[in-house]
């Protein structure tokens, strides 16, 4: 059963599972905050803070999307799941999905390559069983050849869709 993720209401980072979330004047904060809050010179009060930054604080907290696997939120930047412990955060979904599109655009290049030039497999560098699969095949050249580079160049858009797409999340 997943718990609550607390976050810092100072600096807005997340506040783990095995991480002591502390009491500031009333506000949950982290270790470092707390540290820095009561340490000498600052006293107990939140009110030696910079104002700035306590009006800005909306744009601080993490931006928080679901996780693929246990649907709890998770902060946007994460890699992995707090709740559950998997990989696979926001990015994940895009490079899947444009490397799969890549790896697809790439068999599709060599079936037509296949096709439209009327020779054997044999000819092409493959044995006739990988003649089937024309490029999905590890021993095939045209899999090194076309389907990989492809596929490489799925995951690179996957990538730049992705941080363009979190970027867009993070401004709203």
């Amino acid at each position: 059963m997943a718990q609550k993720t607390e976050h810092c209401e100072n600096c807005g980072c997340i506040i783990g599972k095995l991480e002591q979330a502390y009491v500031h004047n009333g506000h949950v904060v982290c270790n470092n905050c707390n540290d820095r809050l009561t340490s000498k010179g600052e006293g107990n009060s939140l009110e030696h803070q910079n104002l700035s930054q306590l009006s800005n604080r909306k744009d601080m907290e993490p931006k928080r999307i679901a996780c693929p696997h246990c649907k709890e939120l998770m902060d946007i930047d994460a890699d992995r799941c707090p709740h559950c412990g998997k990989s696979g955060g926001f990015s994940y979904q895009y490079i899947m999905g444009w490397g799969l599109l890549g790896t697809i655009v790439g068999i599709l290049i060599n079936v037509w390559i296949f096709f439209s030039t009327g020779k054997e497999p044999v000819d092409i560098g493959t044995s006739a069983f990988c003649g089937a699969f024309c490029g999905a095949c590890l021993c095939s050249p045209m899999f090194w050849i076309i389907t990989l580079p492809a596929m490489c160049i799925g995951v690179v858009i996957g990538m730049v869709h992705a941080s363009i797409e979190k970027n867009k999340i993070k401004k709203r």
